[in-house]
């Protein structure tokens, strides 16, 4: 959910930019100052960055395809921003490379994951107003924040159990987590589809047995712990008559 609000939200921003080079051209098209090349650098969260546009034109309008280099770097992890935009016509391709990241790198994505390796590739196409996000991510040698997801308040005590069992099972076998992305603000809809579901079922397969005897433990659990309660209840209301 986190990760389909910011990609609405760094759709939004990239939107409300295109927008204002828009109005930019329109108004100020005599304006004709040549700048060969822009160095900037930086930090957003943990990750440093630094980069340049090249052969830039004050006059939008004439910066037929301005290239972008922007390098990406934090502990081991290295990375790259790249591209070309026209500005006039406002349409271009923006690529996004990352390898050996480590998640910690990244602000809430270790709610979830307390370790792991993240490596991406995405593609960012613009064409005037209309945005495209499409992308893959590798996270190996991963590690659950299990803490953090089993205290979600939408679990009750057997939901807990049973998620924490599968968790580790999966975890004894399962240390890659791949993800692909999709989004367009044509519609507004992100896609996102990981390995998940394909590795719990292996889990599953794998650990049939020991699976179906902490399942029948869980239920008899419970029924035991309801049947006690029941009794109780019956206990006290005929106490409380005589």
């Amino acid at each position: 959910i986190q990760f389909k609000e910011q990609i609405n939200n760094f759709s939004k921003k990239t939107k409300d930019l295109l927008l204002k080079i828009k109005n930019h051209n329109n108004l100020e098209k005599n304006t004709n100052i040549f700048i060969e090349n822009i160095s900037f650098s930086g930090k957003i969260s943990k990750i440093d960055f630094n980069g340049s546009f090249k052969d830039f034109n004050t006059n939008l309008s004439k910066n037929i395809s301005l290239p972008l280099n922007i390098f990406l770097s934090h502990e081991n992890g290295s990375g790259k921003v790249y591209g070309d935009i026209n500005t006039n016509t406002l349409v271009g391709n923006i690529y996004v490379s990352l390898s050996n990241f480590n998640v910690h790198s990244f602000y809430k994505v270790n709610n979830y994951i307390s370790n792991g390796t993240l490596s991406s590739e995405q593609l960012i196409s613009i064409s005037g107003e209309t945005l495209k996000i499409d992308g893959t991510t590798i996270i190996d040698n991963i590690k659950l924040n299990k803490d953090f997801i089993l205290n979600s308040p939408k679990l009750d005590d057997i939901k807990k159990n049973i998620l924490e069992e599968l968790i580790k099972l999966t975890e004894n076998n399962y240390h890659t987590l791949s993800i692909t992305n999709h989004f367009s603000n044509n519609t507004d809809i992100v896609t996102i589809k990981t390995s998940i579901p394909n590795e719990v079922k292996r889990t599953l397969i794998n650990n049939r047995e020991l699976f179906s005897v902490f399942l029948e433990n869980q239920l008899k659990n419970k029924y035991e712990n309801n049947l006690k309660e029941k009794k109780n209840r019956i206990k006290n209301f005929f106490k409380n008559i005589f």
